[in-house]
Parts: structure tokens; sequence; C-alpha cells
């Protein structure tokens, strides 16, 4: 019983991961670049001059990625990528 247990909690487990990745990838290279940012904790500002743009042009990035992937707060944006199990830690990239 135990391990139909188990084996029933990582199917739904692989399944968020798959449908996570499956809405996360809908999102351009802004989207995505912007959505990595936030998961670190970054602000707009702080993402804009890592990125080489403005607050304004982040704040448009950040509104089509929370559109696309049907998120209404950044926290819901941000666990669905933590579901995603996606690589791309962005906190190397933090100037000194």
């Amino acid at each position: 019983m135990r391990i139909n247990s188990e084996a029933g909690a990582f199917a739904d487990a692989h399944r968020r991961m798959i449908e996570a990745r499956n809405r996360i990838a809908v999102l351009s290279t802004r989207e995505r670049e912007v959505l990595d940012w936030l998961a670190e904790g970054c602000s707009n500002k702080l993402i804009a001059s890592e990125m080489s743009i403005s607050p304004r042009t982040v704040e448009i990035h950040r509104a089509k990625m929370m559109s696309k992937l049907g998120a209404d707060h950044v926290s819901q944006a941000v666990r669905l990528r933590m579901e995603a199990n996606l690589e791309g830690n962005v906190s190397s990239r933090l100037s000194a």
C-alpha cells in the first residue's frame, strides 16, 4: 500500500513538473530571464540594471510573463518555475 501511495505522489509531482515546463516554454527569452531574476528575489530596478534595459521595460516583460503563466502574483510564477525544476541560477551574474 505504501508503494502505491509513493508512486502516486511521484506521478503527481512529475505531472506538475511537465505542466510547469510546458507553461514556461511559451515565454519569450526576455520574459523567462525576468522570471529567473524574480526567482532570485531581485527588484524590477535591479533586473533592469542587470539586463541593461529600463525598469518600465522590465515591468512590461513581467506583466506579459504573468499573463502567459496565468499567475496573479509573482510568488505563483516563482512556484511554477520551482515546480518545473529548471536550471539557470542568475545570482552568479549579479554585480558586486
